[in-house]
This record gives structure tokens, sequence and C-alpha cells, in this order.
């Protein structure tokens, strides 16, 4: 006698079986000849089996959210730094000044500024030697990464181009440039007080 073979997911069945016991797929009868075999020498019929699935597949909707997710908080972060600490959109931001400073023109003169949001400036004088300290007020700001003043009391006029600007030391030191004759001279530096 041939075996015979299910034709769901291709085990091989035994004689008399009604279902296949890989899958548990109803096995179709084909008619036997009459009394070839005694009623109790048929083997006893198993009970359906429930079939089995490879796993499915996972789905990486959820893996792409997360990486997506990812990199925006990732993005906010660098752009959050970038704000905070000096960036601004195309350079120098002007809340990097904010504050007070200690301000060292060239070496020789000393003095104290304060930048205020609004575009004003108060600048404390301490001319040692040659008098009294003094404050006079000026108006401030920034545009395409140079820095301009002028003062109040007079007529509010930007020093020639705009001075250079350099951030270092984490934010708390900013160096004002100046471009003479095709070289760049510090002149003024600010330290955060």
């Amino acid at each position: 006698m041939m075996a015979k073979y299910c034709k769901n997911c291709g085990a091989e069945l035994e004689e008399g079986m009604k279902f296949c016991t890989g899958c548990g797929a109803q096995i179709e009868q084909t008619p036997q000849s009459a009394s070839t075999t005694p009623p109790s020498a048929q083997p006893t019929t198993l009970p359906p089996v429930a079939p089995t699935y490879p796993p499915a597949k996972k789905s990486k909707t959820g893996l792409i959210v997360g990486i997506v997710a990812i990199v925006v908080a990732i993005v906010i972060i660098l752009l959050v730094v970038f704000f905070v600490f000096g960036g601004g959109i195309g350079g120098i931001s002007e809340s990097s000044f904010i504050g007070t400073w200690n301000v060292d023109m060239m070496g020789y003169t000393t003095y104290e500024w304060t930048f205020y949001s609004n575009g004003s400036m108060s600048m404390l004088y301490d001319w040692g030697d040659f008098g009294d300290s003094s404050i006079t007020w000026a108006t401030w700001h920034i545009e395409n990464n140079k820095f301009y003043m002028g003062t109040l009391t007079d007529v509010d006029v930007p020093f020639d181009a705009g001075m250079d600007v350099e951030i270092t030391d984490g934010g708390n030191t900013i160096e004002l440039k100046y471009t003479i004759q095709s070289q760049e001279v510090t002149y003024y530096t600010l330290t955060k007080k």
C-alpha cells in the first residue's frame, strides 16, 4: 500500500485518518473496498489538532515612529542649545550678550557694560588715574554677525561697518574685533561678570 500525504501541509497520513496530525485539516476519504478490514481493526479517530502557523511578521511601524521621535527630540535639543548658547539663525544671537560684562579695551581702559534685551546698554567707565567713573547709555544690536553700538545722548550712529564677534570660553568671553588694513584687531574683550 502506498503512503498518503496531506494536501494542505504534506505530512504523512495513516490509513483511515480523518484529520491531519500536522495541520488539523480534514482528510478526504477514498472509498474502501467492502469488508477488506474488519471494523475492530480500524484505527481510532484522533481529535482535531489546532493548526500551527508560522509566526506573524512584526510591524516595523512602531520602530519607525520611535526612530522619528528620537530624531525630532535631538533636533529640538540642538536648537535650544544653539539659541541659548550663542547661536541664532545665521550666527550670533543677541541673547548671548544679555547681562553684565567686564570690558577691556585693548588693555588700556576697564569698563563695565550691561546689555539689556530691549536693545539698550549701560556703560560704566573707570578712568582710573585720569578721572572719576562715569556712566552713559547706548543702543546696541547684532546684524549679519556684527556688533553695532550708538549712544543715546548723542546721535545714534553705529561704529564703522560694525565689529566682528567671536564668542569663546562657553559663552563667557566675547571679543569684538575690527579689521584694520586687512588685519583683524580685538578692540574690546568682554568677560562675563
